[in-house]
């Protein structure tokens, strides 16, 4: 059987792969955020809706902690651009917010134009693609989607190679281990098994990025997710 990349049939003319559909209520200088991800956002302010504050948290204060030594930010996987208005409300005056999800970049851009946010620039865009690098990339939980369902990829050193070649200083990656609920119960890791050249493991995922980068930090998310942040 040739393998074939997972397409949410209820999201088909969008091509996101998310059940939740994203939608975006702008009034009075407030935007109000709904999907996958929830927010509320102002022009100068930003308050998370949902789960995993905690990591939402730790990525703001990371950002908070670069403005001077880094000035462009990458949010690949930006969903509804939860990361990219952190960023943008942060100072960093080039935010390149990416996702496949037509939805998503369309909210996003609503939320660009209503608040007047100059910074943030949507676009569509499928993981592999060509892009400028920047100095910060970060990638949330995407590692499981594009190891062998919303991409063809099936190992881990083409993955960070890909991403190596966009980081020009630091890259914040989410780990999802295979007991995570979500893998669990969708299987994304396996979806297709002809393509894998070496198992989903949190050995072969620390390998790769011990290949591509200097240093890395962890930061735990939860029992079953970690944030890594990499050093050039």
């Amino acid at each position: 059987m040739s393998a074939k990349m997972y397409k949410n049939k209820k999201r088909s003319k969008s091509h996101g792969t998310q059940n939740e559909i994203p939608n975006v209520n702008c009034l009075n200088g407030t935007c109000i955020v709904t999907g996958y991800q929830y927010y509320t956002i102002t022009k100068n302010n930003l308050v998370v809706n949902q789960g995993y504050k905690a990591k939402f948290y730790y990525i703001k204060n990371f950002l908070l902690q670069h403005t001077e030594n880094c000035s462009s930010v990458l949010d690949i996987g930006a969903s509804n651009g939860l990361v990219s208005f952190v960023a943008a409300q942060a100072g960093y005056p080039i935010v390149h917010a990416l996702d496949h999800d037509l939805d998503c970049i369309q909210v996003i851009t609503k939320i660009k134009r209503h608040l007047q946010i100059q910074t943030v620039f949507p676009q569509v865009y499928s993981f592999g693609d060509d892009h400028s690098p920047a100095d910060i990339v970060i990638v949330g939980a995407l590692i499981h989607w594009i190891y062998s369902c919303t991409a063809l990829y099936g190992n881990f050193d083409e993955i960070t190679r890909y991403l190596r070649g966009l980081t020009k200083k630091y890259l914040l990656i989410e780990w999802v281990n295979p007991n995570d609920p979500a893998i669990r119960s969708f299987h994304h890791t396996s979806f297709n098994r002809d393509v894998i050249k070496e198992p989903y493991t949190r050995a072969n995922f620390l390998a790769s990025m011990k290949k591509y980068f200097s240093s890395q930090k962890v930061h735990s998310v939860n029992n079953t997710r970690e944030l890594f942040l990499c050093v050039v």
